[in-house]
């Protein structure tokens, strides 16, 4: 019983992860937030967009610009979503 338990944990471990990889793509989460930016005439630039394990973003660089003047500038971009 308990060896059943332990594959159900690990089977829906497994799936959870699997789909924050495989499902959600980088260019998705990308356009999500250029597409919401835009919505407010805000333009996005990053570089080094990648997903890491367990929900977490990292951006190489990003920049957040209104009329071609630079907002926000970050380097070294990192979030985890809950």
């Amino acid at each position: 019983m308990i060896k059943k338990i332990f594959i159900f944990i690990s089977f829906i471990f497994i799936l959870i992860i699997g789909l924050w990889h495989i499902v959600i793509s980088n260019e998705l989460l990308h356009n999500i937030v250029k597409n919401y930016l835009k919505s407010k005439n805000l333009e996005l630039e990053c570089k080094g967009f990648h997903k890491g394990l367990f929900y977490k973003l990292n951006i190489d660089q990003i920049k957040i610009k209104k009329n071609k003047n630079t907002l926000f500038f970050c380097q070294n971009f990192s979030i985890y979503l809950n």
